[in-house]
């Protein structure tokens, strides 16, 4: 096992400490807490991959625990482990955010490393779930941005061909040469988004005269 870090909240020491005991010989890595209050402070200051919780506690009881902790840490899995007996307290801590409930005196100890086996792999599977879900977006973006690239890259290429086929029939037309320049020339403005143009041509004498404008 991979040291999984567990934190025991229970007002009664035997049961605290034998509990800790067989886990750690199970290869989990643990921290205990005498009360409500100082068990929320462990869960604040480190980090926990589950946590056990009795009810009834002093200072702080473990309603009150299971209801913070799954507002700030809503992903940690937390397991009750109360001799309280009391179906609505169970029912309770489940709406509050407990994973599972484990009632005392637990008869087979194995029972409470079942359930933070199971707990855990619940909490690495939406762990694996919540990152793939994460990757998929960040590849939709990517896609969709791709996408919008190539076609505004296509867009323009069509309207250049356009604009470079009105210039084709302006210049091949059969016609005479000024309205020829002027289809040019009109063609070569919307196709460049110009504001105006200007064509010239060498006269009989060889010099530069302008023959089309806008």
């Amino acid at each position: 096992m991979n040291e999984q870090a567990v934190l025991i909240i229970d007002d009664e020491p035997l049961i605290r400490r034998a509990m800790a005991d067989y886990l750690e010989e199970c290869g989990y890595r643990t921290v205990t807490a005498a009360d409500g209050e100082q068990g929320l402070a462990l869960a604040r200051a480190q980090r926990f991959d589950i946590v056990l919780v009795d009810l009834r506690m002093p200072r702080l009881d473990g309603l009150t625990v299971i209801s913070v902790l799954h507002d700030e840490q809503p992903d940690l899995p937390i397991v009750v482990v109360s001799g309280t007996g009391v179906l609505k307290d169970a029912i309770e801590a489940m709406r509050q955010g407990a994973w599972d409930y484990i009632s005392k005196p637990v008869q087979d100890i194995d029972e409470v490393v079942v359930v933070i086996q199971q707990a855990l792999d619940i909490a690495r599977l939406r762990e694996d779930r919540d990152r793939y879900q994460r990757q998929l977006e960040t590849l939709n973006r990517s896609l969709e941005a791709e996408v919008s690239r190539q076609t505004q890259d296509l867009w323009t290429q069509n309207r250049e061909l356009a604009a470079l086929n009105r210039v084709s029939y302006a210049i091949s037309a059969p016609l005479d040469m000024e309205t020829m320049l002027d289809r040019a020339i009109d063609a070569a403005v919307a196709a460049l988004d110009a504001d105006g143009g200007v064509v010239r041509l060498f006269d009989a004498s060889n010099r530069l005269s302008i023959k089309a404008s806008r």
